[in-house]
């Protein structure tokens, strides 16, 4: 990310407040060819797809010694071209708000405290691996929720309370129907703390009579690191289990990454699961390119997709 101060001069020239703004303009490309396979069906595709790739500006203001206003306006774009130009942008996390020692009190659209909890557990996220191509098969819990008025702690000693509520997610959905919460400690980015531990908890987030409860944690030691997940859900008729396991080992400028996932419906037969196993290697400069082979199967009905990616992202 690269912070980008408006000088002194230019405020002048504006007369403005947003002028003595800080701004951060970042981003992310990522293109891969993707090879798949759908066994039993004799369809299998090469293409060249776009992953997530985003663009974002977040500020902060200063209203006072202790209170900022702050805003973020990310968009997901489409570099590839295959929605069309009606969808060559997309939402992802906006919103606006204050933030103080108190910590933070935003809405608009951001990820769900419990989706949050997934840090970097997930090796293979934004790509046809990603954790919630399994764990969403039944309830969705990689939510990134519209109408979302959250408030975030501060961060004390290493402890963070996360809560947010939909209001209006539903036509006659009430002030607080819909709600999402999470504490952690730790650093799910895994970039100041050796490990992170949460738990979460989503009621009625993805729809009426369903909840999630989520365990998370990861550890890193040397070159070699951990991650898992364990959740159980309950979409208002059975429940379900959800497990994610995954590790990594990094040789130079590169990590050799392995990851398991895994949905059930109690007492049923459907389920779905997934294995994948990649080379992720760093380029530097905010360049990395990777290279990957993955597995799913959905037990109920018998099907089996085989995907092989190779991708490029680029991050500023």
């Amino acid at each position: 990310m690269k912070q980008v101060i408006l000088v002194a001069g230019l405020s002048t020239a504006l007369m403005s407040p947003l002028a003595f703004a800080e701004l951060t303009l970042y981003g992310k490309a990522h293109l891969a060819i993707d090879y798949s396979e759908v066994d039993g069906v004799d369809d299998s595709k090469t293409d060249l797809v776009n992953h997530d790739s985003r663009v974002g500006i977040k500020g902060k203001t200063k209203i006072n010694d202790s209170l900022s206003a702050i805003f973020k306006y990310e968009m997901g774009v489409d570099i590839d071209g295959n929605t069309g130009d009606s969808d060559f942008l997309t939402q992802r996390n906006q919103y606006v708000g204050i933030q103080g020692g108190f910590g933070q009190l935003f809405g608009g659209i951001h990820d769900t405290p419990l989706k949050q909890l997934e840090g970097k557990i997930d090796r293979f996220g934004d790509t046809n691996a990603d954790i919630g191509k399994v764990l969403d098969y039944y309830v969705d819990a990689q939510e990134r929720e519209k109408r979302f008025l959250g408030y975030f702690s501060p961060n004390m000693g290493g402890v963070q309370f996360k809560i947010a509520t939909m209001p209006g997610k539903a036509d006659n959905a009430d002030f607080g129907d819909a709600i999402s919460t999470s504490i952690a400690y730790g650093d799910p980015k895994m970039k100041k703390t050796p490990f992170f531990v949460g738990v979460g908890y989503d009621s009625e987030v993805d729809g009426e009579d369903t909840n999630v409860l989520r365990f998370s944690g990861s550890a890193k030691m040397g070159h070699f690191g951990l991650g898992a997940i364990v959740e159980q859900a309950d979409d208002g008729t059975n429940d379900h289990m959800r497990y994610v396991g995954s590790a990594y080992y990094k040789i130079g400028n590169g990590a050799l990454e392995v990851q398991y996932a895994n949905a059930e419906e109690l007492g049923s037969k459907k389920g779905s699961d997934q294995w994948s196993i990649g080379w992720d290697h760093t380029l530097g400069g905010g360049a990395s390119a990777y290279i990957m082979y993955s597995q799913q199967d959905i037990e109920e009905g018998g099907k089996e997709t085989d995907f092989a990616s190779v991708g490029f992202v680029y991050k500023f």
